[in-house]
Parts: structure tokens; C-alpha cells; sequence
């Protein structure tokens, strides 16, 4: 289904959901009661497709509709309308800051090393991003510490993405890795009607005071490798020799899926529909 606007931050909150409540079902210890309430925060957040809501939980269609009625969401019809909504409580300085400093004791003593895992250097920037967000969140802050932290904060979030996609690097091959950018890239197009940034050409001002052209494109589909990022310049100051690594593919193909997200929301409404 198509729509005429592309909403990032509900399709950011619908994965969250969904990876939430797939993580909490693979948990031995699962506890049905939470399942039930991450059931109501997906279906909040978006996911009205049973289908997809029972995957992510492990149950059939009829556990899922069983599961939100508990939580007074009746998913057939018009009827949904009329559900009651959880709550609402904002987002507290206070309360993010305890959460914090929980995840800076557990972390702490693993980052206390010369050379700490990549994972454990994403968990430490989590914890000060949690910091971050917590002065952020303080009305009671000066204007300039606030918006000085909110900086911060976006460039915290950005290395824990590169060391996110450092882990996942390790974790898949180069086959496995092209083949999650083609099923991205038409999970993009098929679920939330998002153009496909298919490749750029970047200008890259030097510190020797001139630029260089760069272009970033994929392996043409029939190719091995298919999908997977390639770079060239017509320029020898920059190594298009060697491969691409896995997590220099993940940053190029999170930095050119950035760009597509921000142009889909210009795009005509007819441009979006599928040919």
C-alpha cells in the first residue's frame, strides 16, 4: 500500500516495535503479559497488519486479535476507532537519566580496556547519549547547554551507527551483505512507498584547498555481488583499488537511503504510485 506521505519517524517507531516484541517472544522467560503490551504498542504504532504482528510475536492471527482486545483494542472494522489509547506520559529528564546511569554501571567496566569490543563501545555512547537526552529533555537547563547537548547527541547517535554497522559487518559476508540491500531496498518501495537512492555522485572539498568527484553506485543486478556498493572518482587522491569493506557498505548504503527518505517526502504523489 501506497500513501501519499512518507512518515520516517512512525516507520522508524513501527521496526522498534516489531523488533521489541520479536526479541522479547525469542527470550525463554517470556512473559505473555509483556508480549500483549508490545502487541498494543506495534498496533499504536502503526502495524494493523495481524499477519505481520503475529510473526514478530509467534502466535496465529487469532492470538493476536485475542491479545489486543485484552488491551481494549478490537481490531476488525470500524471499531477501531473507537479504542481507547494507553496513556500518555511524557518523557522525563529525571527518568532518562536513571536509565542512564544503569546502562553506565553495567558497561562501564567492560569499555575499561586499551583496545573495547565495538559492542561495548556502542553501548558506552548509548549511555551518553542517554545523558544527552536527559538535559535535552530539562526545561530547567539554560537554552545554549540544551541545544549544545542536542548537537552532541546527533553526533553521539552517529558513531553508535557506525559501530552498529561494524558489528553487522562482522556478522554477514559480502554475498549476504549485497543480498539485505536488494531486500531493503524493495522492502522500501513494496511497504512504505520510498524512493531508492540508487546511487550519487559527491563532491569531496580537500584540505589541500580543491575538490575531487566521487560516485557511489551498486553492482548491477546479473553481476556476483549484486547490490553491493562500489566506488569510483576519475581521481587518483582516493584508493578505488581496494574493496569496499562490509561496514564502508552499511555507512554508504545508510547515507544514500538518508537521502532517499528526505526526497520521497518531496516527490509528487504520482511518483510514488508502482509502475
Amino acid at each position: 500500500m501506497t500513501t501519499s506521505t512518507v512518515d520516517t519517524v512512525s516507520a522508524v517507531a513501527r521496526e522498534a516495535c516489531l523488533s521489541a516484541l520479536a526479541t522479547h517472544t525469542a527470550r525463554p522467560d517470556a512473559d505473555p503479559g509483556r508480549r500483549i503490551e508490545l502487541l498494543a504498542a506495534a498496533w499504536w504504532a502503526g502495524v494493523r497488519d495481524l499477519v505481520v504482528l503475529g510473526a514478530a510475536a509467534g502466535c496465529t492471527v487469532d492470538e493476536v486479535r485475542a491479545g489486543l482486545r485484552v488491551v481494549g483494542v478490537d481490531p476488525v472494522g470500524a471499531s477501531v476507532l473507537g479504542s481507547p489509547r494507553p496513556a500518555y506520559a511524557p518523557l522525563r529528564a529525571g527518568q532518562v537519566r536513571e536509565v542512564a546511569e544503569v546502562v553506565g554501571r553495567i558497561v562501564g567496566p567492560a569499555s575499561l580496556r586499551t583496545d573495547p569490543s565495538p559492542e561495548a563501545l556502542l553501548a558506552w555512547h548509548l549511555h551518553i547519549a542517554l545523558l544527552r537526552l536527559a538535559v535535552v529533555l530539562d526545561d530547567a537547563a539554560p537554552v545554549e547547554r540544551r541545544a549544545e547537548m542536542a548537537h552532541d547527541l546527533v553526533e553521539r547517535l552517529r558513531t553508535v551507527l557506525a559501530l552498529a554497522e561494524e558489528v553487522m559487518a562482522g556478522l554477514h559476508g559480502r554475498e549476504e551483505l549485497a543480498a539485505l540491500a536488494e531486500r531493503d531496498d524493495e522492502a522500501a518501495v513494496a511497504v512504505e512507498g520510498q524512493a531508492v537512492a540508487e546511487g550519487a555522485t559527491v563532491t569531496l572539498g580537500l584540505p589541500v584547498g580543491h575538490s575531487i568527484t566521487v560516485t557511489v553506485s551498486r553492482q548491477p543486478y546479473g553481476r556476483p555481488g549484486a547490490g553491493y556498493t562500489t566506488v569510483t572518482s576519475s581521481s587518483t587522491l582516493l584508493d578505488t583499488l581496494s574493496r569496499v569493506d562490509g561496514a564502508e557498505h552499511l555507512q554508504l548504503r545508510h547515507a544514500l537511503d538518508t537521502i532517499a527518505r528526505v526526497f520521497t517526502g518531496r516527490l509528487a504523489a504520482d511518483a510514488r504510485e508502482p509502475g
